[in-house]
């Protein structure tokens, strides 16, 4: 699969979080088990039809992230993407802005990446557009998915590697 990478992984050199705060909150913290996206993936077959696919994935994000995201779902539904072919994962999992198809976690993100490698056909485009937080840590790059879970960056391609789009497009802020 080739995917244009618009922008560096923000984990590499975008919004950092600060170390203070996966101290105070990351043993608190636990994400939903991903049961809406279970359900939605169950139902979802391959239709051997050119499909536009995206997946808006917030990264343990803020307001500001959370208005990009109600932004760029806007803009899909005005370019024509439907609905049921957007994917939205945000920690909260319950924001009043988009509609979300379930929390970001480790889990929700591989249940996600494994059920589109096998809907996801050599006809259909893909669009992954992930907002919020990454890191570094021993000069290894994370996307920081909620205040309690990190995906590293290699972690994230072997996902990505398994999905194959006729066009597949990341664009990271």
């Amino acid at each position: 699969m080739r995917f244009i990478i618009l922008f560096s992984f923000l984990c590499a050199f975008g919004c950092s979080t600060t170390r203070e705060m996966f101290q105070t909150s990351s043993s608190t913290y636990q994400p939903n088990y991903p049961n809406d996206l279970l359900r939605r993936t169950k139902k979802e077959k391959p239709n051997n039809k050119p499909d536009n696919f995206a997946v808006i994935l917030g990264l343990n994000t803020e307001q500001r992230h959370q208005g990009s995201m109600s932004l760029s779902y806007q803009v899909l539904i005005e370019r024509g993407y439907k609905r049921e072919n957007i994917y939205i994962l945000d920690p909260d999992g319950l924001t009043p802005i988009f509609p979300t198809t379930d929390t970001t976690s480790i889990k929700s993100v591989e249940i996600l990446f494994n059920h589109l490698s096998e809907i996801v056909e050599p006809q259909d485009k893909l669009l992954i557009y992930i907002t919020g937080h990454g890191k570094q840590i021993n000069k290894k790059s994370y996307l920081v998915l909620n205040m309690s879970e990190l995906l590293s960056a290699e972690d994230f391609v072997k996902m990505l590697s398994k999905i194959h789009p006729e066009v597949g497009i990341l664009f990271a802020d």
